[in-house]
């Protein structure tokens, strides 16, 4: 860490509406999804409380356990695509 990666799922449920008020430099909040049916490492990628997407699923599998053993992990939004459905980017570090 630090790394960059794309929010998932974005298209799916309210979250492109989400999206549309995302801005770069923005800070997300990285929360373990643990009621996940999907994905049994699923992190979410929350916008002021909402949630705007996931993790991809391998880095997920990397940033989990951490997350599980009370690492605190966070990110700020780098890049924006402001397509039909939005790409977003986001830089995730560890808090202190």
């Amino acid at each position: 860490m630090p790394t960059e990666t794309y929010v998932r799922g974005i298209a799916y449920e309210n979250r492109v509406i989400v999206a549309s008020s995302a801005r770069v430099g923005q800070s997300v909040d990285l929360v373990r999804d643990y009621d996940n049916p999907v994905d049994h490492n699923a992190v979410s990628v929350l916008l002021n409380g909402q949630t705007l997407g996931f993790l991809e699923r391998d880095l997920a599998q990397l940033v989990a356990p951490d997350m599980d053993c009370g690492l605190s992990i966070g990110g700020t939004i780098v890049y924006i695509d402001r397509a039909k459905v939005p790409q977003i980017k986001i830089r995730i570090i560890v808090r202190e």
